[in-house]
């Protein structure tokens, strides 16, 4: 583990981290004490200023919050989760628990993967090696609802419900053209 870090530090050119991330992982790989115990020396140190927890999606959907409970005792104080006009389930438990805790809410895929963005309609097809393309049940669905509702979701609207939802967004972009559409579309 600490070569890891160590790794990931050499490579940003930082000596330290913002937010260092338990990503989408199982409960088996979650519930480890010992890396907890060396991520919150990490703490101490000024190596990692936070430590936060990105919840996979099918926990989430399935309602197992046993990542989101313990996240406290393991000194997480940002919890990430999927959060869009698609994807609500985070409503139901995760965003009032990390509300009364005291935890910050960081909402991911605000735009589900450039889906709610308004550049796609329900015509638009996605290659098998596209991540919309591996789902194509769940795309469709997506871009039908956008077509449907054409005059409510777009950009701005999507980014700013997930901002009403959580304390921050984090986007996903390819260009820098991209990045300053989100920036705008927020900014205003």
């Amino acid at each position: 583990m600490m070569y890891d870090l160590q790794e990931t530090l050499a490579s940003l050119k930082t000596d330290y981290l913002d937010i260092y991330y338990f990503h989408s992982g199982n409960d088996e790989f979650f519930f480890n004490d010992s890396i907890w115990k060396f991520l919150n020396k990490m703490v101490k140190e000024g190596v990692i200023k936070k430590l936060g927890l990105s919840l996979n999606h099918g926990l989430v959907k399935s309602g197992s919050n046993k990542q989101l409970l313990a996240a406290k005792d393991y000194g997480i104080s940002i919890v990430q989760t999927v959060l869009n006009l698609v994807s609500k389930e985070a409503l139901e438990f995760v965003i009032p628990y990390c509300k009364k805790e005291g935890l910050e809410i960081y909402g991911r895929m605000p735009l589900a993967k450039g889906l709610l963005s308004g550049k796609y309609s329900s015509t638009s097809i996605f290659s098998e090696n596209d991540p919309r393309g591996k789902d194509p049940k769940m795309t469709e669905q997506i871009l039908t609802k956008v077509s449907n509702e054409q005059k409510e979701i777009n950009l701005k609207y999507a980014l700013q419900w997930a901002l009403e939802h959580s304390e921050k967004i984090v986007v996903g972009t390819k260009t820098p053209e991209q990045l300053l559409g989100v920036v705008s579309a927020v900014s205003k």
